[in-house]
């Protein structure tokens, strides 16, 4: 049986890019986000992590006349964004977890189990989906069909959810609470990713950056880089080197 394990970042980060997404029988893509899978994951909403939101991240307070909030703090536009996005879907979980600025771990950890049972539903179950958007279910040799299938699932059931707008948000936040690799450049994000491989020997200090997926690349391009670290034969592959760079990918200062 074959393990499809991913992480949350490439669901929301649709909202924004809304990049294409990799199709046919390479089950393991959902491993890796969409586009601009390198800079992205270290940028505004798509930032990867763990840990719990607190109120001086993005502190939400409600306008008297319309009930509408207002973010303020580092992570204000991405709270603005997943709540306008929450309520155009007419999800009221999501933006009764967003309209204060803050995701405690138990919204997120409803968020997951709501989505868990949604692809239980489904015919899919899952071994666990954490409340940061992590994931992992055992499968087979999936044809394209049964792909397909499995992902329409997935996007019904991220919405339903409310894991859409939620999960990434809360991870990010704490990896990155004053907004420091969230608002970086995509050439500065690369430069952090590839200098964070070089410090822990992942690549070589000859490593030439310029190989790396730019924020517009297509999701195929960001698939294979990754493919180079993530799978059996990629050019810098090894069990640990694969740990290694996800996670650089999630915070390069490590």
């Amino acid at each position: 049986m074959t393990r499809h394990t991913h992480t949350h970042e490439e669901v929301t980060r649709e909202d924004r890019a809304a990049p294409a997404h990799p199709t046919g029988s390479a089950r393991r893509r959902r491993l890796i986000a969409a586009a601009g899978a390198i800079v992205a994951m270290s940028m505004a909403l798509a930032g990867c992590g763990l840990g719990v939101t607190t109120n001086t991240d993005g502190t939400g307070t409600n306008d008297a006349s319309t009930g509408d909030p207002t973010f303020t703090g580092a992570w204000a536009e991405d709270f603005r964004l997943q709540y306008d996005g929450a309520t155009a879907a007419g999800n009221t979980f999501a933006q009764d977890v967003l309209r204060d600025g803050s995701i405690t771990e138990a919204e997120a950890t409803e968020a997951a189990g709501r989505f868990k049972s949604c692809m239980a539903d489904a015919g899919y179950h899952y071994d666990y989906v954490n409340p940061d958007g992590g994931m992992q279910m055992q499968g087979g040799d999936w044809s394209d069909t049964e792909e397909q299938r499995h992902r329409d699932a997935e996007q019904a059931c991220d919405e339903s959810s409310g894991m859409r707008w939620i999960s990434a948000l809360y991870a990010a936040v704490l990896k990155d609470p004053d907004g420091e690799l969230r608002d970086r450049d995509p050439e500065q994000a690369n430069h952090d990713l590839a200098a964070c491989l070089k410090r822990h020997g992942v690549v070589g200090d000859d490593f030439d950056e310029s190989t790396m997926p730019g924020v517009d690349e297509s999701g195929d391009t960001a698939y294979r880089f990754n493919q180079q670290f993530t799978e059996p034969g990629g050019k810098y592959y090894s069990a640990q080197s694969e740990q290694l760079y996800y996670l650089c990918l999630a915070d390069p200062r490590q």
